[in-house]
């Protein structure tokens, strides 16, 4: 097979080194973030206390850090919403590196939101029109260059001079993030539905509280009438439609989606341990260029290893040029899922490796391995003579039980004559026997002269009459008795022929089921030695032939460029609240086969925006189980 010629242009939303380094600087402040959130050393104090039940270090650094992604995920609408009125005043067409930049907390959930684009996508058209026609991006390199930035602060205060801008600031290093104030996390801006608070201002919902009401753990209590209302607001659904009631604007299901992203020995930590270790990324445009093209010419899951993820990361943060790119180019939408099942993507990532192999003609996870390479060649061409010898094996069966079609349909095309014959029979013989009938209906309309009892006296003329239909009559009966007698000879030949084409038939059925399971056998052969062309054990053993080969030796997870996160290093967490039974955080990972629509205790789990995701759902190399392709 030759090689798949690549077709898709180089862009500059994923191919600028600018672009790449400003990204990886940024993925380093938002892991520092994280980090000092979740041990904040002298800051632990300005932190909402943990719920009873929530303790130990790791749990409470947990509660910290789940704090500040549940503030800032109601805190990123306020940003939201902070842009749009001011592109309203400044025009869709106002330069970008003026546009106000998101507070450190909410550029994380901003961050996350953007790589699942589908819901990216749906969520600002619905709510922020302007915001997409604008063709909002996340401003890479003014993030990376500067801690904070007081035209963005004076844009947030002159919307909301009672909310905080930054809920955390950097240190001058840089090197350090820390909590601004005390209470900051804390919900703000909340108007009570209820006539008794419908003329006084807007609340502060704690963060302990709003927490449980969040994940659906406890019904909120107005802080001003202590009017209860329904706790069901962890449903994508509910939660945008009191959002709006209760503040005025959507808040969208994000908390979670960045510690897919971040987690221990994610995605993320793979990056920045790996362009630590080797200073600069290699270039790998081209490789994210293939994966695209892969994607085009096939409708399967692809998982993308760690270098193309990087780069289709950086793609996807900028959302309009990354929709418009992937229509024109790609000739569909691709989505980016990070909560595909592990056994999907499994399978999807064995597929990628036999297409890169197959169309590329080297190993997806070890490019640069020549011997891997020939070995690929080797076994393409096996497959091929595979593909051959099947089509040779089955045009040579086809071509020995000819015979039995062509007997078959002998036998056919003799019924069909037999039938028309018995057809023409019975025709000709209703034809006599109508007009035998309208003899007879003559004859029987001639009238005697005379009529005595039982006696019938004709005349000279009725007599000759009637001896001429009687003579007409004769023959015409014989003939319909020997056209009866033809038409039933016929028929018992005709049964005879239909048992010949019966024992036919079941002779020709009987080949083509041998055919059928020749052509299964071989077509089994055919894709075995097609899973083989990309597939090398991480033992060294070569899966199709068995054969310990050192040169052949891959580990898809060994933490290199070519390498992919495994679903098992993942743990997803449920929320962080009162956990009542044993003060101990509920953890899972995604080897547990996660079903992202999976209740426990009132929370609703899954990644992404509120909004509505399209197409088919994919797999990639990022967060919990991975990121993922898949077309609308």
């Amino acid at each position: 097979m030759a090689t798949l010629p690549v077709t898709i242009p180089v862009n500059r939303e994923f191919s600028l080194r600018e672009r790449i380094a400003d990204h990886l600087a940024l993925m380093r402040k938002f892991k520092r973030i994280l980090e000092d959130v979740e041990r904040p050393g002298r800051h632990a104090h300005k932190f909402p206390r943990p719920p009873p039940g929530v303790s130990g270090q790791e749990n409470e650094g947990k509660w910290r850090v789940q704090c500040l992604l549940m503030s800032a995920e109601v805190r990123y609408s306020l940003y939201l919403q902070t842009l749009e009125r001011w592109i309203a005043s400044y025009g869709l067409k106002s330069p970008k590196d003026k546009w106000p930049l998101p507070p450190w907390d909410v550029a994380i959930i901003f961050y996350a939101h953007l790589l699942s684009p589908f819901n990216f996508q749906s969520d600002i058209e619905s709510n922020f029109q302007n915001l997409w026609k604008a063709e909002i991006e996340f401003p890479l390199a003014r993030m990376r260059s500067i801690n904070s930035d007081k035209g963005s602060e004076r844009a947030w205060m002159k919307e909301y001079p009672n909310i905080a801008y930054q809920a955390v600031e950097f240190t001058l290093a840089g090197d350090h993030a820390y909590i601004t104030t005390e209470n900051v996390m804390d919900i703000h801006g909340y108007k009570c539905g209820s006539k008794h608070c419908l003329k006084k201002g807007a609340y502060v919902i704690q963060m302990t509280e709003w927490s449980k009401y969040r994940v659906g753990r406890a019904k909120l209590t107005c802080p001003g009438c202590k009017t209860t209302f329904t706790n069901r607001a962890f449903e994508p659904q509910t939660l945008l439609e009191f959002s709006r009631a209760a503040f005025g604007f959507p808040i969208f299901n994000l908390w979670d989606s960045p510690q897919r992203q971040f987690g221990k020995q994610g995605f993320v930590d793979r990056i920045l341990a790996l362009t630590q270790a080797q200073g600069q990324m290699p270039d790998h445009v081209f490789r994210y260029l293939k994966f695209l093209q892969l994607m085009k010419e096939s409708k399967s899951i692809l998982v993308p290893t760690l270098d193309i993820d990087l780069l289709w990361h950086t793609h996807q943060l900028s959302p309009v040029a990354y929709d418009k790119y992937c229509k024109t180019h790609v000739g569909r939408r691709i989505n980016h899922v990070d909560t595909i099942r592990t056994t999907k993507r499994s399978t999807g990532l064995d597929d990628t490796a036999r297409l890169w192999a197959t169309w590329y003609g080297e190993s997806y996870f070890d490019p640069e391995n020549t011997a891997k390479a020939t070995e690929i060649e080797r076994r393409k061409a096996t497959c091929k003579q595979k593909r051959e010898d099947m089509e040779a094996k089955l045009a040579a069966y086809d071509y020995n039980h000819q015979y039995l079609k062509k007997e078959l349909d002998e036998v056919s095309d003799r019924i069909a004559t037999k039938r028309a014959s018995i057809r023409d029979a019975h025709v000709a013989a209703s034809a006599l026997g109508a007009t035998v009938a309208r003899v007879e209906a003559a004859k029987k309309s001639v009238k005697p002269s005379l009529r005595l009892f039982e006696l019938r006296y004709y005349s000279q003329t009725q007599k000759q009459q009637l001896r001429k239909l009687e003579d007409k009559r004769r023959p015409l009966v014989e003939d319909y008795i020997h056209k009866r007698r033809e038409a039933e000879t016929l028929e018992d030949e005709g049964r005879d022929l239909w048992r010949e084409l019966e024992r036919h038939n079941r002779k020709w059925k009987e080949a083509q089921k041998e055919r059928r399971l020749l052509e299964q056998r071989l077509a089994a052969e055919v894709a075995l030695a097609t899973e083989a062309i990309g597939q090398f054990n991480v033992d060294g053993l070569d899966r199709r032939d068995d054969q310990h080969q050192q040169q052949y030796q891959e580990d898809r997870y060994d933490g290199s460029w070519y390498s992919v996160v495994p679903s098992e290093v993942q743990p997803c967490m449920y929320p962080i609240i009162d956990t009542a039974n044993d003060g101990r955080a509920k953890v899972r990972t995604w080897a547990d086969t996660y079903n992202p629509t999976r209740s426990y205790a009132g929370y609703s789990g899954g990644g992404g925006g509120g909004g509505c995701g399209g197409g088919g759902g994919g797999c990639g190399g990022g967060g919990c189980g991975g990121g993922g392709c898949g077309g609308s």
